[in-house]
């Protein structure tokens, strides 16, 4: 195969009797297979749990620029991101923490699960807050971060602009967000997929008490919100300088919106949403409306800038 560059393996390899990778092979994704041969990659993307009982994926090729990651180690070693790496996402499978410094080159999203450098344990026992370390030197090319289940304090690095946050807590947002030297300027958050009324109850006040970054412009609601009472955030207000509030259509959003800024370009709203709207700003562009707003809007009892382009789910 003199020509291959990309090579995608699945199935249970550890009985084939090994396979020997060209050396010319830059992209390599692999399921459930002994990663061995692989010094020379510069993209690998491993699922599965590794085969064999003492599979250990260190050292990684000192060439590796992309690593997408979703199984975890047979020790308890770190691990030691190669020194070129600069794109790097981690899955649900990944509970050992990474080793500092990150390489400096990493750049564009920066994906992780739970924790960065923290090993935290599987069985979902409750314990007191932890904090990564605040002398992290993070690569001035980062721009966005997304977290899932994130479940530590951690100081975010001035230089990023975007956040996500997917199964949030309360006090995970407003830890992470507390900073107010942040150039934050988009957010995306959810709520627990587990939601129940009990957690409702327990969260609420806690919701109530964070505080959106006045910086933000853009506002991204996903799944979970009124479940959650992660609405009740937005009870303080929306930052004053929003000119996107989105709401995924699959959303249970459903809080009053009669106080938008000024500012605000664009609405996208889901398609359950049933609560009041009022007092658009003069300068909405464009709107995303469930369908039951088509005659109220029809009929004038629902007034939006006549220049607005409106569509409807």
């Amino acid at each position: 195969m003199p020509a291959l560059f990309q090579l995608e393996l699945r199935g249970d390899f550890s009985k084939a009797g090994g396979i020997r990778l060209p050396e010319q092979l830059k992209c390599l994704q692999l399921f459930k297979f002994e990663p061995t041969g692989l010094q020379h990659l510069t993209e690998l993307m491993l699922c599965g749990r590794p085969a064999g009982h003492d599979a250990v994926l260190i050292p990684l090729s000192p060439r590796l620029r992309r690593l997408c990651l979703d199984v975890d180690f047979a020790d308890d070693r770190t691990l030691e991101l190669p020194p070129l790496q600069e794109e790097l996402v981690i899955g649900a499978g990944v509970t050992r923490p990474f080793a500092l410094p990150l390489p400096p080159g990493l750049c564009r999203e920066l994906c992780l699960y739970r924790a960065l450098t923290i090993a935290l344990p599987l069985d979902g026992d409750e314990q007191e807050q932890l904090h990564e370390p605040h002398d992290i030197a993070w690569p001035a090319s980062i721009r966005s971060l997304v977290l899932r289940y994130w479940e530590v304090g951690m100081d975010l690095p001035r230089c990023i602009t975007s956040l996500s946050l997917t199964e949030t807590l309360p006090f995970t947002l407003d830890n992470l967000v507390f900073n107010t030297a942040l150039a934050l300027e988009s957010l995306y958050t959810s709520g627990l997929s587990g939601g129940t009324h009990d957690i409702y109850e327990r969260l609420g006040d806690h919701w109530e008490m964070v505080r959106l970054p006045a910086s933000i412009k853009k506002l991204t609601l996903g799944p979970y919100i009124n479940n959650n009472a992660v609405h009740r955030m937005m009870e303080n207000g929306l930052p004053p300088a929003l000119e996107e509030l989105k709401v995924e259509s699959g959303s249970d959003f459903n809080a009053p919106l009669t106080a938008l800024p000024p500012t605000l370009q664009v609405l996208h709203l889901n398609k359950t949403f049933d609560a009041p709207l009022e007092n658009v700003p003069a300068g909405l562009q464009e709107a995303v409306l469930p369908t039951r707003m088509r005659l109220p809007l029809q009929a004038g009892a629902l007034p939006l800038p006549p220049a607005a382009r409106v569509s409807f789910i």
